[in-house]
């Protein structure tokens, strides 16, 4: 592969590829780069994962189907995961009569609702950089946080880190790679620090970090707002998954995990006494089948011959 070629290739990470080979009819890249790309791609098998995060499920629901689906609640879950179907849900329900006429969308207007217009996105071969605007930026006083999440392909964290550095802004790095934790004291990401900006990676999280990772996302933005010191004093919710972990030791130091997990403490309590009360009924009746068991004398016997096969009518 040529370095040229391997230049033009730019970030394939975590699914992200932006390859002239590709996507510029007017490049022309090596027969060996082409199909590096291209096999690096068909190989990550791309259409049956959520670009924007990677790491969760793709929503198996026909554009047919959202209608007949009913609303069933279910028991609360820690760190409630990202749904699938929450674009089909949200366009299906943008596009009801009586929203659309709640929001002055009336029914003489013929076009539906979306979460992207293809009609605008196809008039439109390329976009402006905004590259040149952050040297006017950082020349303030601002302060600045770009944070991108490291299940996000779409806007990937390698692909930032690139055109900050070498091959964009040529930013210098003040302080280099380090972890940063969330209130959870669970390791939350990476940042790095360069002349004018912080830059925050927030692990396991996809594009939209407080969708993902809500709680490291709150963490990240308001510590960059009000300072670690401050934000270290805050109360964040806990959840059960803390107490698994063992920074929460007793319900003495929660402060919120009905909030989180939709059970008070004391439930935690009831479940324990009703779980031993099970044991003990279980094992009682264990104890009793051992011992009629004995009584009947050997449960099988041995074979003898070929088993033969019986078939009902």
């Amino acid at each position: 592969m040529t370095a040229k070629c391997k230049d033009q290739i730019g970030v394939y990470a975590g699914l992200y590829a932006s390859s002239p080979c590709l996507r510029d009819p007017n490049v022309t890249c090596s027969n060996p780069c082409e199909a590096a790309v291209r096999e690096a791609i068909i190989s990550a098998d791309p259409d049956d994962q959520d670009p924007y995060y990677i790491y969760g499920d793709i929503c198996l629901i026909e554009n047919d189907q959202i209608g007949a689906l009913q609303y069933r609640e279910s028991a609360a879950l820690p760190r409630r995961p990202h749904t699938p179907c929450a674009a089909e849900f949200t366009t299906a329900y943008l596009n009801l009569p009586a929203v659309r006429d709640a929001i002055h969308v009336h029914a003489t207007v013929p076009a539906a609702w979306g979460n992207c217009n293809d009609a605008v996105s196809r008039s439109y071969h390329r976009s402006t950089s905004s590259l040149p605007l952050y040297p006017d930026i950082l020349a303030t006083d601002l302060k600045t946080l770009i944070f991108s999440g490291d299940a996000d392909s779409i806007v990937n964290f390698i692909g930032t880190e690139r055109w900050l550095g070498a091959q964009g802004l040529r930013l210098k790095v003040v302080d280099k790679w380090q972890a940063w934790f969330g209130p959870d004291k669970q390791l939350a990401g990476y940042t790095q620090k360069y002349d004018g900006l912080t830059f925050s990676t927030v692990k396991g999280a996809g594009h939209l970090v407080p969708a993902t990772k809500p709680l490291h996302g709150l963490y990240l933005f308001e510590c960059f707002l009000y300072g670690k010191e401050l934000c270290a004093a805050f109360d964040y919710p806990t959840d059960n998954l803390e107490y698994l972990s063992g920074i929460v030791m007793s319900s003495g130091n929660d402060k919120s995990d009905v909030a989180a997990s939709g059970q008070p403490n004391g439930a935690w309590a009831v479940a324990f006494v009703a779980l031993g009360v099970g044991l003990t009924v279980l094992g009682s009746i264990g104890y009793k089948r051992f011992v009629n068991r004995g009584r009947q004398g050997e449960a099988y016997s041995t074979l003898n011959k070929q088993p033969v096969p019986t078939y009902s009518d």
